[in-house]
Parts: structure tokens; sequence; C-alpha cells
């Protein structure tokens, strides 16, 4: 199943870029961003679970885009891996100035959790707020928070972020 979501995402992808390189009466921006930080619990004093996300974010008309990937990973003393996997579209807004850059979106996400040798797959609604300093006009640096909200397993990560942009 993670592959055909994983072969939609990259379809997805493909296929947004051949189309707005053929639009180019209409402005658009795309923008990448990784992020590595903390999962919860956040208050304990060692590093309980670390967090990844890279997604990919694109405007085309009058909406912002966005096709991304999540992982929060943890090592169980003794009782193996806990890992939760996320892959996600949004839709989206942005705003950004000479020195900012922030975007928020929201979509469908399915998430994989893999406790300890028992895996689930639960559909949910994933929320995504960005906020960038830029560092130039190709890129930024910021804080990145990820939500993925489900009935089974909710997904919450806050994280260090790094983003290069195009810089339309």
């Amino acid at each position: 199943m993670f592959k055909k979501i994983i072969r939609v995402l990259i379809f997805t992808a493909l296929v947004s870029c051949e189309v707005i390189a053929q639009d180019s009466a209409h402005a658009y921006k795309e923008w990448i961003t990784g992020a590595i930080g903390l999962g919860p619990p956040f208050e304990s004093p060692k590093l309980e679970k670390v967090s990844f996300g890279l997604t990919y974010n694109f405007g085309w008309h009058m909406f912002f885009y966005q096709a991304g990937y999540n992982l929060i990973r943890q090592l169980l003393s003794g009782r193996g891996i806990y890992k939760e996997e996320s892959f996600n579209l949004g839709l989206g807004a942005r705003k950004g100035g000479k020195w900012t850059h922030v975007a928020f979106f929201t979509g469908p996400s399915v998430i994989k959790v893999n406790a300890g040798g028992q895996v689930s797959t639960v559909v949910g609604l994933s929320l995504n707020l960005q906020g960038f300093v830029k560092l130039g006009s190709d890129f930024g640096v910021g804080l990145d928070i990820y939500e993925s909200v489900n009935p089974v397993q909710n997904m919450f990560a806050i994280r260090f972020g790094l983003s290069v942009t195009n810089a339309k």
C-alpha cells in the first residue's frame, strides 16, 4: 500500500512541475523543506523520539499545495523500534515578505505505525505550519510544526527546518 502512496506522491509532484512549467502565464513558487527535531514527550530529560520531515510545496494559480513525508522514530529499550511514518498531501496558504516566509497546509494523511513489530495503518488529517527567516533569496531557516490527527494514533512534531526555494 505504501508503494502505491509513494508512487502517487511522486506522480503528483512530477505532473505539477510539468503543468507549472507549461503555464508560464501564471505566477507560482516552489520550495522544499527538510526538518529534524523532537516528537513527544518533550518534557523528558533524554532524547526519546526523533522526528524528520521532508516536503515539496508549490503554488499554482491562487492556491498552494504540498506533498510530504514525516517520520518519528524511537528506540524502545529491549522491545525493538517504535516508528510512525506519514505521507500527506495538503492545500494551504503562504505569506512571505523580504525576510520571512510563513505557510500553513492541511489535507489527508496516511500513517503507518510500527510499535515493536505490531503494524497498523490509519488515515487522518494533517496540519503543517512552516515559519522561516530568509538568509537570502533562495534559503531559509526556521520552525516546522507537523501534526496528523486521526482516530487511532495522533502524530505530532516540532522541528528545526531548512527551506530551499526557486525565489520567483
